[in-house]
């Protein structure tokens, strides 16, 4: 599994410059479909000639639709897919929380927590110095 996520981070942009493409491939191959009911029409002399045209070429056009499909589906992937920096911090964010999450992790929590709440009843145990007291001069005051 390690292997992937290092062969994953590596190749992010290779892969989505490749996914990229489906863009140009939902275009083109719209385009074509276009052009092949224009291209129907175009040679067809009346209705009935036109739907034969039409028929003819529905290998085409199914041909056609399915690489829309295709590349719609890869344009989308690309957009969703991170780039290296949130792949960087997807898989830094699992693995700190895979460690926090750990039976020493929690140990180590406890006697840190444990250290730090005797650190903090020796301070308080100290008499710290009090502060002197303000008091405000008694006279008069012109309002």
């Amino acid at each position: 599994m390690e292997f992937l996520v290092i062969w994953l981070f590596v190749s992010i942009e290779k892969i989505a410059a490749l996914l990229a493409i489906g863009g140009n491939v939902f275009f083109w191959s719209m385009l074509s479909v276009a052009g092949l009911y224009v291209l129907s029409f175009v040679t067809s002399k009346d209705k009935e000639d036109f739907s034969d045209n039409v028929k003819k070429t529905k290998r085409y056009r199914v041909t056609a639709q399915l690489l829309a499909f295709v590349g719609a589906f890869m344009f989308v992937t690309s957009a969703l897919l991170p780039d290296k920096k949130e792949l960087a911090i997807i898989i830094a964010a699992g693995t700190t929380y895979n460690v926090i999450t750990s039976e020493p992790a929690k140990q180590i929590g406890s006697k840190a927590l444990q250290l730090l709440q005797k650190k903090l009843d020796e301070a308080l145990k100290d008499e710290l110095p009090v502060a002197p007291k303000i008091v405000p001069k008694t006279g008069d005051q012109n309002a």
